[in-house]
């Protein structure tokens, strides 16, 4: 029996949440995470620009995946507007914007906490090495919460070129969340001797959960936008 893509994403989203805390914040792998830094700051200035290359990364793949409903909801608020629409496009319409609203808050609150604890200083201290990473564990989330729209939309054909956009949209942010891992893993290269090996498995195993969720979402997206893309095509 196939399992629903949902329990999958909640599992997966879970999962990321306790690997960073309390996983990557309990006493031993924070001592890991400071040494870890001091090690790779020892080499110079490229430390910083590495952890800021993984910041910018995941900020950059949080942000296209929250402005990648724009059209979407900009083709729902039209159809709801447009009297001769069908009812099942006004309906999904309807669906996507109430489902849109439900979810301001819970993207709100995660991304919040990604700005706060990666540039504002706010919540525990897990050091600069800390803010590098704790994107790829917040921003696949918020990928999967947002998958939520398209998802829904595709139950109407009108909706096709906007799902099939988002999913594509989706799918560079899946990219960018990948890529920042690269410039977090050469950290931890260059900062080995100060870690303990629990703390480089913790980081490995949420870097795989990180990059599998945000391709599944990416992947789920574009392949909801083919089927309804299908649709539209004559037979």
């Amino acid at each position: 029996m196939a399992v629903p893509l949902a329990a999958v994403l909640a599992c997966m989203g879970a999962a990321l949440l306790l690997l960073w805390n309390p996983g990557l914040r309990d006493t031993a792998d924070l001592v890991s995470m400071r040494g870890a830094w001091a090690g790779a700051a020892g080499a110079g200035s490229i430390a910083g620009r590495l952890h800021d290359l993984a910041r910018l990364l995941h900020a950059g793949a949080g942000a296209m995946a929250v402005l990648s409903v724009t059209p979407l909801l900009s083709a729902c608020f039209a159809a709801r507007r447009r009297s001769a629409q069908d009812p099942l496009t006004r309906m999904t319409a309807r669906t996507v914007i109430v489902t849109a609203m439900a979810l301001v808050i819970p993207v709100g609150l995660v991304g919040l906490g990604f700005v706060s604890m990666a540039y504002l200083d706010v919540g525990y201290p897990t050091g600069p090495l800390g803010k590098a990473m704790v994107g790829g564990f917040l921003v696949p989330p918020i990928m999967a919460l947002v998958l939520a729209l398209p998802m829904t939309a595709a139950d109407s054909t009108a909706f096709g070129a906007e799902v099939r956009r988002m999913g594509q949209v989706l799918a560079t942010a899946a990219v960018c969340n990948t890529l920042a891992w690269v410039p977090v893993a050469i950290l931890l290269v260059m900062g080995r001797e100060n870690v303990w090996w629990s703390f480089v498995g913790t980081v490995t195993t949420g870097a795989l959960v990180s990059v599998w969720m945000a391709a599944l979402v990416a992947r789920s997206a574009i392949k909801r936008g083919r089927t309804v893309m299908g649709q539209l095509s004559p037979a």
